[in-house]
């Protein structure tokens, strides 16, 4: 079977996509949200007011807030080992 090639709804790029944490996303953006949704000291808010609009130079609070708007979210088991 042949990768899909489609458009991630996190980042907007066209690569091979897959739906990880419930979302249509890219290898990029399914690792960063996962080693983020763990982080502990984890931004709580936007380092560069107002500059974060282009998909590539976004600073890692709005890159995660835009993975939960795409629909990402952790798995229940991380939850559940806690």
């Amino acid at each position: 079977m042949s990768p899909a090639f489609e458009i991630c709804t996190v980042c907007e790029v066209r690569a091979n996509v897959e739906l990880r944490y419930g979302a249509v996303c890219c290898n990029a953006c399914r690792i960063f949200f996962y080693r983020n949704f763990r982080s502990l000291d984890f931004p709580s808010e936007c380092q560069t007011p107002g500059q974060c609009h282009d998909n590539w130079k976004w600073c890692e609070y709005c890159h995660f807030k835009k993975c939960v708007s795409a629909g990402m979210r952790p798995p229940l088991k991380y939850f559940l080992e806690r």
